[in-house]
């Protein structure tokens, strides 16, 4: 018995003396990098070609330095940008970069002399750890072509992240030729930046889960191209959360060559294509569109306030998105729908056109209205045609279903909703309050609608003590919200009250 016992013992030291190497192999050992340190009293960094950061090494910048790169004044399109025939100066980081200046010290990137723009920061994935960024300027950058085959394209950013990831924080990204900053399947955090004034996109993602939070994102988009556009965000195939922003006055020139004009106005501030970003709490003034959301684009739209576009909300192209709790006013269309999207909690104030709703390409379009306010449109609360995508007749339009929501003081009498096509049968609306002497007769009334009626709101837009539309909602309600456009219980008396405000909050 006690040699069996010796054994086992044996045999079980021997196991885990084998289980602990197995898992001391397992562990991944950090990186140790090598150190590249640019000083202040170096400075300025001159950079006339390529400056590669090898792999395993961090190139790290103190607060103060500038880098001055090579600029080129002949165009995007001159080999001066090919990298076969490199004439500007640009950063290659295979490493890490770690750029921390300090509030009032802060590290720029600019270029030479007071013409042209260099190439760019382009951060490869050999880049396997978190690169930083903050308190720096990054101006005149523009982008390198042929660089390399399977990044093609993708060094088109004063910043580009190449499946690899950046915190850029407290940066000023201005007045460069192409995107401000460019993630193609790599992630950044952008936070507490101005991203300004970039020719093209303000920020550029392809394949990317960025998170865009508590930025000002102005003046970007002033290129033109045939049909193409440019905007603050653009997001291709990417699921980013865009938070507490502030968009303002991106544009974009788009030329029609066939007609010899061009249109001009004030750009977008987020587009979203083949996306399905959570956009939150932003700010939208004076942009063209706020967003434009289009193929299969399902993006969540929550708490935002949108002034002065010409279009706040675009969804098009089988884009099913949820847009709750929005503030929009003073634009010629609040909300233009081709989709099936919902709409809950939303108030649309002093428009041309709260809402704008068509069908969709080649079907019928669904989408649900509930619980919203629309007021004080200078031509229709909500407009639904039927449009013709091809030479053949319509044969698809918009049914909307319309609950608990007020529609109220468009200038057009009798025109609160406005159906430009007699051939089909409009929305089906129940539990609203609506200010036309009687409904459409296209509209299919569900019951207990209010008709012809003051809603008696306040100059916040919401219920007076003797509003007609406290207490007669439905409550029984599918996708119902829990709480009003205010963040306040939903249900504040008998049952749910009508429009995006509760009585009594």
């Amino acid at each position: 018995m006690k040699i069996e016992k010796t054994v086992y013992k044996a045999i079980l030291l021997l196991l885990m003396v084998l289980l602990f190497n197995c898992e001391k192999n397992n562990i991944t050992e950090p990186t140790i990098y090598e150190e590249i340190i640019w000083k202040k009293s170096d400075s300025p960094i001159l950079i006339d070609s390529c400056f590669v950061v090898p792999e395993n090494t961090v190139l790290k910048i103190e607060s103060g330095v500038e880098v001055k790169f090579k600029a080129s004044s002949r165009g995007t399109d001159s080999p001066d940008y090919d990298y076969n025939n490199l004439n500007v100066g640009m950063i290659k980081v295979d490493g890490r970069i770690e750029a921390i200046g300090a509030e009032n010290d802060s590290i720029i990137f600019t270029r030479q002399g007071i013409l042209g723009s260099w190439g760019v920061i382009f951060i490869n994935k050999t880049s396997i750890d978190e690169n930083i960024f903050k308190y720096c300027k990054i101006e005149y950058g523009n982008q390198i072509k042929n660089f390399i085959y399977e990044s093609e394209g993708y060094s088109r950013g004063a910043i580009s992240c190449f499946y690899s990831n950046a915190d850029i924080d407290s940066c000023n990204i201005t007045k460069n030729e192409s995107n401000g900053i460019l993630c193609y399947s790599g992630n950044a955090d952008i936070r507490n930046s101005s991203i300004e004034g970039n020719t093209k996109n303000g920020i550029l993602l392809v394949f990317s889960n960025s998170i865009i939070e508590n930025n000002s994102i102005i003046y970007n988009g002033e290129d033109y191209n045939y049909y193409v556009k440019y905007s603050g965000v653009y997001c291709n195939e990417s699921d980013p959360e865009i938070i507490n922003n502030v968009f303002e006055n991106n544009f974009t020139f788009t030329v029609y060559p066939s007609h010899d004009v061009y249109k001009s106005g004030h750009g977008i501030g987020i587009v979203c294509e083949f996306s399905n970003p959570i956009i939150e709490d932003n700010i939208f003034n004076n942009n063209e569109y706020g967003i434009e959301c289009i193929s299969n684009s399902n993006a969540g739209i929550t708490n935002n306030i949108f002034n002065r576009s010409f279009i706040s909300i675009i969804s098009e192209i089988n884009s099913d998105m949820k847009i709750k709790n929005n503030i929009i006013s003073d634009s010629y269309v609040g909300i233009n729908l081709e989709t099936n999207s919902r709409l809950v909690n939303n108030l649309i104030v002093n428009c041309e056109y709260g809402i704008t709703c068509s069908n969709g390409r080649e079907f019928n379009t669904y989408p649900e209205f509930i619980n919203n306010t629309i007021l004080n449109c200078n031509l229709y609360g909500i407009e639904m045609y039927g449009r013709n995508y091809s030479s053949s007749e319509i044969d698809y339009y918009p049914s909307p279903k319309i609950i608990n929501s007020i529609i109220y003081g468009s200038e057009f009498k009798d025109l609160q909703i406005s159906i430009n096509d007699s051939t089909y049968s409009g929305p089906k609306i129940s539990y609203s309050l609506i200010g036309d002497d009687s409904l459409h007769f296209q509209i299919q009334d569900l019951g207990s609608n209010i008709i012809n009626k003051d809603p008696l709101l306040d100059e916040n837009f919401k219920p007076l003590s003797n509003s007609p539309c406290i207490d007669v909602g439905n409550i029984n309600v599918q996708n119902l919200p829990e709480t009003d456009l205010d963040g306040n219980n939903r249900v504040n008396g008998m049952t749910i009250d009508i429009g995006a405000y509760e009585f009594g909050n």
